[in-house]
């Protein structure tokens, strides 16, 4: 996806970008004028609505060129695909199962929906208070975006560029009750997921959070081709 696709695919946003310099970095905080509430679910009116749960799971790779509206695009709609079937598979789970069996679906299969990685581009979950421990804030710009999401509130995605990459971070929010089966209080957890959760995730860090609490962050890594 270039510059020129990338514009086409957003037409009709209203754009407004901040720049802030932050050591090497530039922060590009791009408001988007049909505004994205996002959070342990994805809104029924998102970029991806019309999608398929199977056309939701193929990315699109090896973009080239990007600018930082294109990468804005091309973030929200990996992430929103992705969060899509997650979501889709761990409700479908958690009926058939209950929510033990929703965590040990998570166990073995969120990796694959949650990372993507390709040639020059890659996307995974990240979180402070994190249940795998491959998902742990990485480095600073990690943890300046996760500050600054848990200071704003802000549902809108940034871009970060610096001399190699340009990085992407979209927030996760706790919005339905149901994502406190698995990441409530102690009165809010269910008993079973509870149990899996000791089972599979010894050094957890992901429980006792409450609604409208930030979750964790996507972040997609777009590195230039020499």
């Amino acid at each position: 996806m270039g510059p020129s696709a990338g514009a086409a695919r957003i037409a009709g946003w209203c754009i407004f970008a901040c720049m802030l310099r932050r050591g090497k970095a530039t922060l590009v905080v791009a408001f988007v004028g049909l505004g994205l509430f996002w959070g342990c679910r994805t809104s029924s009116s998102g970029h991806d609505s019309g999608k398929t749960a199977s056309q939701a799971q193929v990315p699109v790779e090896k973009p080239q060129q990007l600018d930082s509206i294109a990468l804005v695009a091309l973030g929200d709609s990996l992430t929103t695909a992705r969060q899509q079937v997650l979501l889709q598979r761990l409700l479908q789970a958690s009926e058939k199962e209950g929510w033990g069996g929703a965590l040990r679906y998570c166990h073995l299969a969120a990796e694959t929906l949650a990372y993507y990685h390709s040639e020059n581009l890659s996307l995974q979950r990240l979180a402070e208070r994190y249940r795998n421990p491959k998902n742990k804030l990485q480095d600073s710009l990690d943890q300046a975006a996760f500050t600054y999401f848990q200071t704003t509130h802000s549902k809108t995605p940034i871009v970060w560029k610096t001399s190699s990459e340009w990085r992407y971070y979209r927030p996760i929010y706790i919005i339905m009750p149901t994502c406190l089966k698995c990441h409530g209080s102690k009165e809010e957890l269910d008993a079973l997921a509870l149990t899996e959760i000791r089972k599979h995730y010894p050094g957890d860090k992901a429980t006792g959070f409450q609604m409208g609490d930030l979750r964790g962050l996507w972040r997609m890594t777009y590195t230039a081709s020499p």
